[in-house]
């Protein structure tokens, strides 16, 4: 498990680079993502991707991070549940 580990972290670090493509209405969109390459002399990877093969990466990319809001959001709904007002004890008065 730590070998395993240690190569998901590596490649996660060490091999993160990006790729720009074009759309149909000529915009740019960059996609980064991370796998092991061997880089030019400048650093750029010396690789391409299918223009299908980037926009599944985007999409995948998005339904993660949609995953993620969703996530978050249902857990501060739970917090929210959880510390309602109604669920407190009732003020106290003290007299001295």
């Amino acid at each position: 498990m730590v070998a395993l580990f240690v190569s998901y972290y590596i490649g996660g670090t060490a091999f993160t680079h990006t790729h720009f493509y074009h759309t149909y209405f000529y915009q740019t969109q960059f996609i980064i993502h991370s796998h092991p390459y061997w880089p030019n002399a400048d650093g750029s990877p010396d690789h391409e991707h299918s223009k299908a093969a980037l926009e599944t990466i985007a999409l995948l990319d998005h339904f993660i991070m949609e995953a993620y809001a969703l996530l978050l959001s249902t857990e501060r709904l739970l917090w929210r549940l959880s510390r309602r007002a109604v669920s407190r004890a009732p003020p106290c008065l003290v007299s001295f």
